[in-house]
């Protein structure tokens, strides 16, 4: 299955991404804030982490720099939890 924008990999990743978004939110009411915090730091930090993966292997990196809403969040998100945790 080849990723392309709006193909079947980039449609079900979309999915995906809203069906976790929504079990963490019913997972995630019921516990403390900060096991709420951890979890979705992790997750945002994990987003920092794959933008730095993706652009190592690349021969054009400068094509494939994170200027796009999806790793804008990544980026901001790590900075929003990490303000809740003081």
């Amino acid at each position: 299955m080849a990723w392309g924008t709006f193909g079947v990999a980039h449609i079900a990743t979309l999915v995906f991404a809203v069906v976790l978004n929504v079990a963490l939110y019913f997972i995630l009411k019921k516990c403390s804030q900060k096991v709420q915090v951890t979890v979705l730091g992790i997750l945002s930090f994990w987003g920092i982490a794959a933008i730095i993966y993706n652009l190592f292997p690349l021969e054009s990196a400068l094509e494939y720099l994170p200027l796009h809403l999806c790793s804008f969040n990544a980026i901001i998100l790590p900075l929003r939890y990490s303000r809740a945790t003081r």
